[in-house]
């Protein structure tokens, strides 16, 4: 976290305005916690406290972009410790969390194979033109 926190403070430097993404993934289907299949991308912001609600609506604008992935914003995952204590919008600190599902990039079966060739270029992870829309 120390080595966070010397990041953030080193971009404060050069702008006033700093965004931190904190990435998982999880498996598409997790019985022991949550019924049912997630949606592929979840977006946590702790309810919109960690960073500016147009910030908040631009990511979900773009993975809404991803044809045939489903996304939620603030669903299960929320944003967990990092998103809370380094999102501070009045700051010029935001944080968002992104849990992908991981069906969207690999299969979830041992022995987990990923072929890259096989991914999809229209998944959530994926660069492609969607911002461009």
């Amino acid at each position: 976290m120390r080595r966070s926190r010397r990041r953030l403070s080193a971009c404060a430097r050069v702008t006033a305005t700093r965004s931190l993404l904190d990435g998982h993934s999880i498996r598409s289907e997790v019985p022991r916690f949550f019924a049912g299949r997630l949606p592929d991308s979840n977006l946590g912001t702790a309810n919109g406290a960690s960073c500016r609600p147009a910030l908040q609506a631009a990511v979900a604008r773009v993975l809404g972009y991803a044809e045939g992935f489903t996304h939620v914003v603030n669903g299960r995952f929320k944003g967990g410790w990092i998103t809370r204590h380094y999102g501070q919008p009045p700051a010029g600190v935001h944080a968002l969390q992104l849990e992908m599902a991981q069906i969207c990039y690999m299969d979830e079966a041992p022995p987990y194979p990923w072929d890259p060739r096989e991914r999809r270029s229209d998944s959530p992870g994926c660069c492609n033109n969607s911002c461009a829309r």
